[in-house]
C-alpha cells in the first residue's frame, strides 16, 4: 500500500509525534500508513531552559506523555529588541516545528512559537488534528471541499472567513491575496527570507495593510515563518 505523506504543517498531538515510528528522520503514524514530516501542536510550557544559541522546553497537551521542543536562535549577538524570547511556563503555545530525533527521543525543533491569543485556538487545533487524521487514514488531498487521490495536503478548517479580504475561496483553501504574498515569499532564495517592504513594492496593487494582514495568517497558519526580525520571511516548505 502507497503511503500517504502529509507534505504541510500538519496539525498533530504530542501523542502521536511520541508514539511515531522513526526511521533516520523519516516518521510515520498508523502503523506506517502516513509519514510526517512539520507538524504544530498546543500545549502547556511545563519548563523553559533559555540560552544563547537555543531555547528548551518541555510541553504537555494531556494527550500523553512530554514533548521536548528545541528552538535554535542567535540571541548571543543580537540585540536586546531583535532577541527571540523565551514562552512563559505554565502558558499555552503553539509550536510549529520538523520532527526530529535526538538522544533516541522523539523531538520537534520549532521554526516558530507564539502564545495563544485565546482558547478558541485550542479548540480549533483538536478540530485541526481530528480532520486532519481522517483525511490522511483515507490517503486523499483535500482541496475546495473535494477529495482526490494522491499526496496528501492537509488544509486548517479553523476561522479561514475572518481572514478573508473578499468572499471568494482561493487555491488550497487561500485567498487570491494570501496566494500571491505565500508566492512572492516562495520565490525568494535569501537566507533572510523576502522583507514586507519588497512584498509592498512588488504586489503594487495590494495595501500594506492587506499584506500585513495575509502574513499574519499564513504565519499562525504555518505556511510562513519569520527569519532574523518581523518584517522577513520564508516559507516553511523552501
Amino acid at each position: 500500500m502507497k503511503r500517504a505523506r502529509a507534505t504541510k504543517v500538519t496539525p498533530s498531538t504530542i501523542a502521536d509525534i511520541l508514539s511515531c515510528t522513526a526511521d533516520g528522520n523519516s516518521f510515520t503514524v498508523m502503523g506506517g500508513q502516513v509519514e510526517l514530516n512539520q507538524v504544530s501542536i498546543i500545549g502547556i510550557v511545563k519548563s523553559v531552559k533559555d540560552g544563547p544559541s537555543r531555547i528548551d522546553y518541555e510541553i504537555d497537551d494531556l494527550t500523553g506523555g512530554i514533548l521536548e521542543v528545541k528552538q535554535f536562535v542567535d540571541n548571543e549577538d543580537t540585540p536586546e529588541h531583535l532577541r527571540i524570547k523565551p514562552q512563559r511556563e505554565n502558558a499555552y503555545v503553539k509550536i510549529f516545528g520538523h520532527m526530529r530525533r535526538f538522544q533516541d527521543k522523539q523531538t520537534v525543533v520549532a521554526f516558530k512559537t507564539a502564545p495563544l491569543s485565546n482558547l478558541n485556538e485550542l479548540t480549533t487545533h483538536i478540530l485541526e488534528t481530528i480532520h486532519t487524521r481522517l483525511v490522511l487514514s483515507n490517503g486523499k488531498n483535500v482541496t475546495q471541499g473535494t477529495a482526490t487521490s494522491g499526496k496528501v495536503n492537509t488544509i486548517p478548517i479553523g476561522n479561514a472567513d475572518e481572514n478573508r479580504f473578499d468572499g471568494s475561496d482561493g487555491l488550497n483553501g487561500l485567498t487570491p491575496i494570501q496566494q500571491q504574498v505565500q508566492l512572492k515569499i516562495a520565490s525568494t532564495i535569501s537566507d533572510q527570507g523576502i522583507s514586507v517592504q519588497t512584498i509592498c513594492e512588488q504586489l503594487r496593487g495590494v495595501t500594506e495593510a492587506q499584506i500585513r494582514k495575509a502574513i499574519d495568517f499564513l504565519s499562525s497558519e504555518g505556511h510562513i515563518y519569520s527569519t532574523v526580525d518581523d518584517d522577513h520571511y520564508k516559507t516553511t516548505d523552501s
